[in-house]
């Protein structure tokens, strides 16, 4: 759409069950704020007739971060993700083990999914977290790099979003149209995030996929569920 000479983006909660989270999402994105990272401007909010929570924002022309690996530099690649990482602010910690214990029995893994995501102590750094900090939701415009589509999710922690790159750079998730991309400059994400607990947090993150997957897409979710149980058994 087009308001005021300006092309903007809506996003729309697909029914008013979501209207709470889109909101959350809402605010997440409104409050950003960092001198080398945007997120584009937020217009305005609202519902529609049938009472469904909407924003609208800016839109921003550029090119994703999963283009820009595949096509740039390493050493452009590797400043994109400082940046990236220089969001995060930890504010303090705290235990999510008994949030990722709920999360395994309502996703009714096996026991030997669950020790293995267990093991590890799930004390985490808290502050800003994106929720959803995928390669194709960063996007690289003349002007800098902006963060799209925020996410809400069941702890503020640095871990949500380096788990997500991960998501990236070790399962290759955003390059399933089978494009090059040299291995070094994801080796790079993947030394970076390289702890136990971040794989694990992939790990989760893949499973809870799995029920929406269809037909076609969950060959290569177990792919990646597989590598990445090896990746952690060998951590």
């Amino acid at each position: 759409m087009i308001l005021l000479d300006r092309k903007v983006v809506r996003k729309i909660s697909p029914n008013e069950s979501y209207n709470h989270r889109l909101h959350s999402q809402f605010l997440k994105q409104s409050k950003f704020a960092h001198q080398n990272v945007r997120t584009p401007e937020v217009i305005g909010s609202g519902f529609t007739e049938d009472g469904r929570f909407f924003f609208d924002m800016r839109y921003i022309k550029g090119r994703s971060l999963a283009s820009i690996f595949k096509s740039e530099r390493l050493s452009t690649c590797i400043k994109m993700v400082d940046c990236l990482d220089g969001i995060h602010r930890v504010d303090g910690e705290v235990d999510i083990r008994s949030s990722i214990f709920d999360k395994l029995n309502s996703l009714n893994v096996s026991t030997d999914i669950k020790e293995l995501i267990l093991g590890v102590d799930w004390r985490v750094g808290v502050g800003f977290c994106h929720g959803d900090m995928t390669f194709e939701n960063v996007i690289v415009s003349e002007d800098g790099i902006y963060l799209i589509d925020f996410l809400d999710s069941f702890v503020d922690s640095p871990v949500i979003d380096r788990a997500k790159m991960l998501q990236d750079a070790f399962c290759y998730w955003s390059f399933d149209d089978g494009s090059y991309v040299p291995k070094r400059k994801l080796m790079s994400v993947c030394e970076r995030y390289g702890d136990s607990i971040h794989y694990r947090m992939l790990l989760l993150h893949l499973l809870r996929i799995v029920p929406y997957a269809d037909a076609s897409s969950k060959a290569r979710l177990t792919w990646m569920i597989d590598k990445t149980k090896d990746k952690i058994n060998r951590l």
